[in-house]
């Protein structure tokens, strides 16, 4: 962890360092529309027009949600993250949580949480593969809920069975 004293740009040059000595061999190789089309256009099952109004449909929802809390560009960099992580786009895919809150200067479960809420609209968008790599199960999420249960170590919870105290008067 980080002491407060960075400043916020030393603790973004510090993520991206580490993600660079992990991931040695990733290099950011720019491919034009055409090698990406051209890809596709080989394939034996290209797609119809059918499909291709069905990938425009999936492209604009994306979008729209990528702009969802407005043009600011770290929310935008923020969503961007996390829809990169849900397609599996490199370096999108290898960066840890940790380094994408950091990124983000914000904290793994703030990018975790944001993963998640992207992959509940992808799941009640009736598509499968909705969990995105690096999020638990739906089963832990269920499983931890149900042990935090009777914790009252939390902010705002209500004791449960304790007499109140009187203060004296």
């Amino acid at each position: 962890m980080m002491s407060s004293f960075f400043s916020p740009e030393e603790k973004i040059d510090a993520a991206l360092r580490k993600f660079h000595q992990r991931e040695a061999g990733w290099a950011a190789v720019p491919r034009g529309y055409e090698e990406i089309f051209a890809a596709d256009e080989d394939s034996t099952d290209a797609p119809g027009d059918y499909e291709m109004r069905q990938r425009a449909l999936g492209a604009r929802a994306i979008l729209e949600w990528i702009v969802g809390e407005g043009l600011h560009p770290k929310k935008l960099v923020k969503r961007l993250l996390a829809v990169g992580r849900a397609c599996g786009t490199e370096p999108f895919n290898v960066l840890t949580m940790e380094e994408a809150g950091l990124l983000c200067e914000e904290t793994k479960a703030a990018h975790s949480h944001r993963c998640k809420v992207l992959s509940a609209m992808i799941k009640k968008a009736g598509m499968h593969g909705f969990k995105i790599a690096g999020q638990k199960p739906e089963s832990a999420t269920a499983k931890y809920s149900a042990g935090a249960a009777g914790n009252e170590n939390r902010a705002n919870s209500v004791k449960k069975n304790k007499p109140i105290k009187q203060t004296k008067k």
